[in-house]
């Protein structure tokens, strides 16, 4: 509208007829005669009005995009269906959907025109080895082991993504419940990651979980630090919640119930939960009575409730 109305007031300013076209102030100069009458103009504002409201609209739906990041990749992946990234970018949101096999053909596809390309060969694994079919998990398996052989191969400049392909087997091999397995992968990742970004949070985020998947909840706290710290740098409080509550949980299960205190406000701020509500009320209990017992032992009362 704004473009149109400039248009406009141009054309109706400047376009006036021959015997109008001089002005009467002496202290103007004589005006060119534009070639375009008012008249003519107008008859191609419908044009403009067309051309305005098309634009409009693709402007106002790609908008509408940005507001969802599912929408905005497929808007993307169907305009652009051969880059491999936005492709890859895609068919893991389809994939975390869990529509594993149309996964597998988005994936399958790209693979067979770019087989070293680790990041779609990383979605074309994981997609596989859930996707119920015989010999799945072996089938995954294997086209890890192809990423592990070309990331291994220029091990002395890898690529910033190399990482996933261990992140991917320590992934699948924890859903196999090959717990040992799936940590040294995971380290592996972690290791590798960090040589390109030492606060690279997705391997810290597989670490911290692997090993309180293991029970190891005091040696999961550094790892979930960095990955919850570096996540709401990143990304927002979207990813942040996720890893926060797994961070209040180590906290607890490795007995830091003062810094249950100090965490598990803001994960219940974005986000009540039950557990983690749980978790608050005893921490703040544990801690109150701890609070009692030295403050009585330092009054020389010494009493135990």
């Amino acid at each position: 509208g704004m473009i149109v109305g400039l248009i406009v007031e141009y054309f109706v300013t400047n376009g006036k007829d021959d015997d109008n076209s001089i002005s009467d102030s002496p202290n103007l100069k004589e005006t060119k005669v534009n070639p375009w009458s008012t008249a003519k103009f107008m008859s191609f504002l419908p044009l403009f009005g067309v051309v305005l409201a098309y634009y409009g609209n693709v402007i106002i739906e790609r908008n509408k995009n940005w507001y969802n990041d599912d929408a905005l990749w497929e808007a993307d992946f169907k305009t652009h269906p051969d880059n491999i990234k936005i492709s890859t970018m895609w068919t893991r949101r389809v994939m975390d959907a869990g529509n594993y096999h149309e996964a597998m053909r988005i994936s399958q596809e790209k693979y067979d025109m770019l087989p070293n390309d680790i990041g779609n060969l990383c979605v074309l694994a994981k997609a596989t080895a859930f996707s119920g079919k015989e010999n799945a998990y072996e089938r995954a398996h294997e086209l890890l082991d192809e990423g592990v052989a070309i990331i291994e191969e220029r091990s002395q400049r890898p690529k910033a993504n190399d990482f996933e392909v261990y992140s991917a087997k320590g992934y699948i091999l924890s859903k196999q419940e090959r717990i040992e397995e799936s940590r040294e992968f995971y380290k592996k990742a972690l290791d590798l990651g960090s040589r390109r970004d030492p606060e690279s949070e997705k391997p810290n985020c597989n670490m911290g979980e692997i090993e309180a998947v293991a029970g190891n909840w005091e040696e999961s706290v550094p790892y979930l630090e960095k990955c919850a710290n570096n996540i709401r740098a990143k990304k927002g409080d979207g990813d942040y919640i996720k890893y926060l509550e797994n961070l209040v949980k180590a906290y607890y299960m490795s007995k830091q119930h003062v810094k249950v205190l100090e965490r598990a406000p803001e994960a219940l701020s974005i986000q009540e939960t039950e557990i983690i509500r749980k978790i608050y009320d005893h921490s703040t209990k544990i801690v109150a009575k701890s609070e009692r017992a030295i403050k009585e032992a330092v009054s020389g009362d010494g009493g135990d409730e």
